[in-house]
Formats: C-alpha cells, structure tokens, sequence
C-alpha cells in the first residue's frame, strides 16, 4: 500500500453528478461540488441505509495504483451541512460495497479511510436523506 491520499468533496454548485451508476461522473483524486440531486439510490444500503433518502448523485473513479484513500466531505465549505455517502467497486450490475458514512466527520459530515486496488472501479453515491445539496 501506498501514502494515504485525499478524495476531498465538498457540497455547493459546479460539478453535477449523473443519475445512476451508468452515467457517473468521472472524477480524479482532488476536491469536487456536487450540486442539487436528482439520480437514483443505489438498489443495496452499503453500511447505511436508504430509508427516507429518494435521491442520489454518482460518481465513478478507477486509479493507477493501489493504495489506501481518504474521502471526506469535511471542509470548511460544508460548515452547517449534513452529509452522507456510500463507496462500491465493481460493475453497475454486480456493485461490492467498499464503504459507508453519515456523520464521522466534524459535527455531521463525512470521513471514511479504505483500501483501493488499482485499475478496479469506483462508485462514490451521496444521498439527500438529509439534505437536497448534501
């Protein structure tokens, strides 16, 4: 394993997610907004659940090496903001959860630390159970 890097997203307006795994947008390592979401949950809970979320936002990396990585949405941009997400690997018709969050971060953001093994692919889904822009 390699260095721990950061997948660091942050919630306002820029960057919109697609609707469903199929059409995730593809991001890299670096800082990213997600804006209002419209997509589907995800068809299994991945370490929370879907219970009153109706909405998603995806988004889809696959990196060069394996190494353990950092994805928080803890940030000062997100001050006042409720977040939570789920990580899955694999195909948008077999996805693995890989990870899940609501709430380790500072007051009720986001953090969660997880291995990746290079040249599989990744799913990052956030839902609105609390929040339409989170």
């Amino acid at each position: 394993m390699k260095n721990i890097f950061y997948f660091l997203l942050f919630i306002s307006a820029m960057l919109h997610a697609q609707n469903n795994c199929q059409q995730a947008v593809s991001i890299t390592l670096g800082t990213y907004t997600c804006n209002q979401m419209s997509g589907v949950l995800p068809g299994m809970s991945c370490m929370i659940s879907n219970d009153t979320a109706t909405q998603a936002a995806w988004y889809k990396f696959n990196l060069d090496e394996s190494q353990m990585l950092h994805l928080s949405t803890d940030l000062s941009q997100n001050t006042g903001k409720d977040t939570r997400f789920r990580v899955f690997k694999g195909s948008c018709d077999n996805l693995i959860c890989v990870a899940g969050d609501d709430d380790s971060g500072t007051r009720y953001l986001s953090s969660a630390h997880f291995p990746i093994v290079a040249g599989e692919d990744y799913y990052i889904v956030f839902d609105n159970k609390w929040d339409s822009q989170s």
